[in-house]
């Protein structure tokens, strides 16, 4: 938004987006966040949590779909894909880079990850790793990110500075 901003966009503009299926993109999110939140809290059956997970990120791949033709989108689509092919092919849970977590200072969350619904250690057969949380941007960001995770961000911002930088 800041860059948009400066370069004369409108926040107004970006009010005016027509985003199409936003309750399913607000349940997918909601699902997840709350399947998040539950990890080491409540104890669910595997099948149940890897159906809730199933089913978010359905929703959030239809509302990226029935968007696509907002720019940035299917940017935002392709990175959500990705990350749903390495959480499925990786028993419905992300796997995460221990080496990673190391380089960011972050090893301490190892123990919640264990506990977690959406997230696992990498193991060494991690299948499709390379899509996996293995990526960082140390000292600018203290996470963990998977290349799905960026090309979200990217498509979320073409969405946005395109929303509120187009001409009337």
């Amino acid at each position: 938004m800041l860059v948009a901003l400066a370069r004369k966009g409108s926040i107004t503009r970006l009010g005016e987006l027509t985003f199409k299926a936003a309750p399913t993109l607000v349940t997918g999110v909601v699902l997840r966040m709350l399947l998040s939140a539950a990890g080491g809290r409540v104890l669910l059956p595997p099948v149940l949590a890897s159906g809730v997970y199933l089913v978010s990120y359905g929703c959030v791949l239809y509302a990226v779909y029935a968007n696509r033709c907002l720019p940035g989108l299917p940017l935002t689509g392709a990175g959500t894909l990705m990350n749903a092919l390495v959480i499925f092919a990786n028993g419905a849970r992300m796997p995460i880079s221990v080496e990673a977590l190391e380089r960011v200072g972050l090893l301490g969350e190892a123990e919640r990850i264990a506990h977690s619904y959406t997230h696992q250690l990498m193991g060494p057969g991690a299948r499709l790793w390379w899509l996996a949380d293995v990526v960082t941007f140390r000292p600018v960001l203290s996470n963990v990110f998977s290349i799905g995770d960026g090309f979200i961000a990217l498509g979320l911002f073409l969405a946005i500075y395109s929303s509120m930088t187009r001409r009337q």
